[in-house]
């Protein structure tokens, strides 16, 4: 019986040897295609990375507080029609990135952090180095509700949770220090990790202006 099997297989081998021909060449062509695409893309994400590394150096070597200022944003009241503050922003000295303290209508409190071309997880986390203090701080980051991305994204915020049993920097001693201190600095974590600074020459003024709850929780 096995050989019976045997010769039919030859038999079906002869008859469509041209077929299996065809097949092999399709599949060698496939697998040359797969093997320029990947070699394409790692040369792309090479490229993209030293652009972004180029980027980064560029902004810092150009970086400088002047002109630096917090500013107010207020939108008004659906009820009453008055112009409420809701948001202090300011962009780093580098101009890499900006933070967006907001108190929103519904009372939820947070920080917006925004670095524009700058992909952040939410896997990761943040620093905070105050100039009035000796060591840097994390803080843990999230993805707006809905923007999630496997890649990151590069506007993130800064919540009101935090784990602070675990040695993170609360949201308050956060708002607290940007009050109190003259600058502050952020670790990016993105292209290796990157340092941001913020000067605070006007923040106090500004933040207070919003009338944040936790600054006023014990």
């Amino acid at each position: 019986m096995g050989w019976i099997i045997g010769i039919i297989g030859i038999i079906l081998a002869i008859r469509f040897w041209k077929v299996s021909l065809v097949l092999l060449v399709l599949a060698g062509l496939l697998f040359a295609r797969m093997e320029w695409v990947s070699e394409n893309r790692k040369e792309e994400k090479k490229a993209r990375v030293q652009a972004l590394h180029t980027k980064i150096a560029t902004a810092q070597k150009e970086a400088s507080s002047d002109g630096k200022v917090w500013k107010l944003i207020g939108t008004p009241d659906p009820a009453s029609n008055k112009i409420v503050p809701r948001a202090v922003l300011a962009a780093s000295d580098d101009g890499l990135c900006s933070l967006n303290i907001e108190k929103r209508i519904d009372g939820s409190e947070l920080t917006g952090l925004e670095s524009p071309g700058i992909k952040m997880s939410d896997y990761d986390n943040i620093y905070i180095k105050f100039d009035t203090k000796d060591i840097a701080v994390p803080m843990n980051i999230k993805e707006y509700s809905g923007s999630y991305s496997l890649n990151g994204s590069d506007s993130v915020y800064i919540p009101l949770q935090q784990y602070t049993s675990s040695g993170y920097m609360s949201y308050k001693d956060f708002i607290g220090g940007l009050i109190t201190a003259n600058a502050v600095a952020i670790k990016i974590p993105s292209a290796g990790g990157f340092w941001v600074r913020f000067s605070l020459n006007n923040a106090a003024k500004e933040i207070n202006k919003l009338d944040l709850k936790v600054l006023s929780n014990d």
